[in-house]
């Protein structure tokens, strides 16, 4: 069971979907150890709480967080449907969704240190105010 404080697994076998195409990627190729992560698992194509998380992350100064987007298998969101984090990656294989404890139809959101520990498992927009009110003020 992913807890916070626990070392971020790794997921391979994600396809990143651009405007320009798509291409293989994995988790770990996103990390950065000067930003936080925060990986967003919506429920399947439910994006209706996306923009307003992105909005909130978008409040902290720029090169501090990093947006991810996961989708699950079968996802019909594309990078020209108005949602406009940092990254977008589908998980076909569902590696990244076992990895992280991400049961199907359910929406999560890991904030990844940028250590490479996860720093917290919260719940829409609230719950990413609070994590970052804790720790950038």
């Amino acid at each position: 069971i992913l807890r916070a404080g626990a070392r971020a697994p790794d997921a391979t076998e994600l396809v990143a979907v651009s405007k320009s195409g798509s291409r293989k990627a994995r988790i770990f190729d996103v990390f950065r150890p000067f930003i936080h992560t925060v990986l967003i698992f919506p429920a399947r194509n439910d994006l209706a709480e996306i923009p307003s998380i992105i909005d909130v992350l978008n409040k902290y100064e720029r090169g501090l967080v990093s947006s991810i987007v996961i989708l699950q298998k079968g996802s019909s969101v594309t990078a020209n449907d108005g949602v406009a984090p940092n990254l977008i990656l589908r998980d076909d294989e569902g590696y990244a969704h076992d990895a992280y404890g991400v049961a199907a139809g359910e929406a999560r959101i890991v904030i990844v240190r940028p250590d490479g520990f996860v720093g917290a498992l919260v719940k829409g927009t609230e719950g990413v105010k609070k994590y970052f009110s804790m720790i950038l003020n």
